[in-house]
């Protein structure tokens, strides 16, 4: 029968390590200030290579060396602070530390990359004006018959997009009977919202060579007279189904964005577009 092989290496922990390294500086420095008898157990005589690896070995397994070996009474053995083995310690702690911040590293990269591929579809990746297969809605702050320009230029823009064969969506305030009696000239009053957009349709078909297509909506809307502005009421863009929520142009964005309670506009809508009519400067 040839040699019997070496029994295998073993490998502890990082976490075993560093807890048995914690316990042995603890235990050196208590027994330092105890006394000079604690220096001499803990000292004690002079230990071989091997003595040294076999005290130190039997001490990662969580046993204790016996008495004949350590020379300690009553069986107990004498605590060595495992030395040798600090830097390895210290090194498998800096490659898990490296290992987590290039895991944290590539997490990041992923994350910013997410959110890049996503700015690129908001700023219109596959939505574009030119496509007459997306929906345009156009959210607008007054309606005729007041006679203002956020009235009839949004008006006017969805007649003539509808011309060239666009899916148009004009969306305009809906008022109660006493506040459209403060704002609506000859006092005019609708009943309904049908009768509204009858008014409004019949107006524009007077004042384009062509007849347009395109669908009116109405939200609910109330007079600020403080502010001299027609104030939406809750989650207008409620007023568009999903799945036509393609573009979104807002007339006179500030004001549609006074009190807007619902959801943001870029995550409703693919594509967004403000006019501003109103100079503030003069």
């Amino acid at each position: 029968m040839g040699p019997s092989a070496p029994p295998p290496a073993i490998q502890p922990s990082v976490q075993q390590l560093g807890v048995l390294f914690s316990e042995q500086v603890a235990v050196r420095m208590a027994a330092t200030g105890s006394g000079s008898g604690a220096n001499s157990k803990l000292s004690g005589p002079a230990l071989s290579a091997e003595d040294q690896h076999s005290r130190n070995r039997s001490q990662l397994l969580g046993g204790s060396v016996g008495a004949g070996s350590s020379g300690g009474a009553g069986g107990k053995s004498d605590l060595v602070i495992p030395w040798g083995i600090l830097p390895g310690v210290l090194r498998a702690w800096e490659k898990t530390v490296d290992e987590w911040a290039l895991q944290i590293s590539q997490k990041q990269m992923q994350l910013e990359a997410a959110e890049s591929e996503r700015k690129r579809a908001k700023l219109g990746g596959g939505i574009s004006l030119k496509d007459n297969d997306n929906f345009i809605n156009i959210f607008t702050t007054a309606s005729l018959p007041w006679m203002t320009g956020t009235a009839v230029n949004p008006l006017l823009r969805a007649a003539y997009l509808s011309r060239l064969d666009k899916k148009v969506t004009l969306v305009v305030p809906w008022l109660s009977p006493s506040d459209q009696g403060d704002v609506y000239p000859h006092n005019i009053v609708f009943d309904n919202p049908e009768q509204h957009e009858a008014y409004v349709m019949d107006w524009i078909k007077k004042r384009v060579p062509f007849e347009p297509n395109f669908k009116i909506k109405f939200y609910p809307a109330i007079y600020a007279k403080e502010k001299g502005s027609l104030l939406p009421v809750g989650d207008i863009t409620r007023c568009v189904p999903d799945g036509e929520a393609d573009i979104a142009i807002l007339e006179e964005p500030e004001h549609l964005n006074w009190f807007h309670p619902g959801r943001r506009w870029n995550n409703k809508f693919q594509y967004v577009v403000g006019i501003v009519h109103t100079n503030y400067l003069d």
